[in-house]
């Protein structure tokens, strides 16, 4: 007969396991942090009227355009501070919306200080809202083009600006990025359970999400205001601009590649080096990428004497045929991208 074992005490847990262990509860907790959700009713009916008021904005931006034009010419700071007023007031507004749902669901997740009745609930819900709706339809407003040059001739925002402060609206798009990423982390810091390891996951993973939606901003933005420094750049590449925008296309679908098998060298390298050195990879990636968005030719061309100093604009002035140029580049990203993908798709039948 076997001897009885449930008298004998069990072995003491090492402290590796207990190690381990933490790091899975900490996962887990993380994870049904993260975890997608039902939307409550005062979720549903927030994201409706974001909907329903994104329309009612559009239809009062089209018809005070004249207002728009008054209050950026006689904003504290000119144009530039009337944007930047835009941007923050729609970057600040969606953190505090989310902030005031999370509060009324989870209650016990926000701090006693700041735990408040119904009635302010809804009311920073509906501000909140208001101001996410009207500064991101402003900031549009003000980036759509104009009917024309002329400054007597325009007659909306975005013609204005373009006149009087052409990058004004940039400047309100990055402060709304910049904006929304803060609160961002500091809504995840704020609504992080008491354990220190919860709060640094969750800081670490929204500074990520926030840092990746950052760098592919940027991308977009920065050939767009640096068109004439970054076709300086073209023309100095060996082989010219038209050669420049191959490689542009090459580095779209290489960039992302390169960046998977970058972490995958996470488990010889050190793991901060090949994240790192991913991060780059898909930054670049990203900037090709933009930068052939950039280089496309734009709705309103004039021709190469009476367009204006834009990447397409020096191109076609340049060599001409800047279609086609572009068009290589386009071809390029296309042909890159299926050799790799028939590349992996091969290996991963082995």
């Amino acid at each position: 007969m076997p001897a009885d074992r449930t008298g004998r005490p069990k072995p003491a847990r090492s402290a590796k396991s207990l190690k381990r262990q933490e790091k899975r509860d900490l996962r887990r907790r993380t994870a049904a942090l993260y975890a997608p959700r039902r939307l409550s009713t005062t979720g549903r009916w927030t994201v409706a009227a974001i909907l329903a008021g994104t329309v009612v904005a559009l239809l009062l931006a089209a018809a005070t355009s004249g207002t728009q034009i008054a209050w950026a010419g006689s904003w504290v700071g000119g144009p530039t501070g009337f944007t930047v007023t835009v941007g923050m007031m729609a970057g600040l507004s969606l953190p505090l919306v989310c902030s005031a749902i999370l509060a009324g669901e989870h209650p016990h997740r926000v701090p006693p200080r700041l735990r408040c009745g119904r009635p302010v609930r809804i009311g920073v819900i509906g501000l909140g809202t208001a101001g996410a709706v009207a500064g991101a339809v402003l900031l549009i407003v003000a980036r759509a083009p104009g009917q024309g040059i002329d400054p007597a001739a325009c007659t909306d925002l975005g013609c204005w600006l373009a006149v009087h402060e052409p990058r004004a609206a940039t400047w309100g798009a990055v402060v709304a990025g910049v904006t929304l990423l803060l609160g961002s982390v500091a809504l995840a810091l704020g609504l992080s359970a008491d354990d220190p390891h919860e709060r640094r996951a969750n800081a670490r993973i929204t500074a990520v999400a926030g840092v990746g939606v950052a760098v592919f901003i940027s991308a977009l933005a920065l050939p767009v205001v640096f068109s004439a420094e970054l076709y300086a750049l073209a023309e100095r590449w060996p082989g010219g601009a038209p050669f420049f925008l191959v490689c542009a296309g090459f580095c779209v679908p290489g960039g992302w590649a390169a960046a998977g098998l970058a972490w995958r060298a996470r488990r010889t390298l050190p793991r901060p080096l090949a994240g790192a050195l991913a991060s780059v990879l898909v930054a670049g990636g990203l900037t090709a990428g933009a930068i052939l968005v950039a280089s496309v030719r734009p709705r309103r061309y004039r021709g190469p004497v009476l367009c204006q100093e834009d990447f397409y604009c020096l191109l076609d002035q340049a060599h001409g045929r800047a279609t086609m140029h572009v068009g290589f580049g386009f071809l390029t990203a296309a042909v890159t991208g299926v050799l790799l993908l028939t590349i992996l798709w091969r290996r991963a039948r082995r």
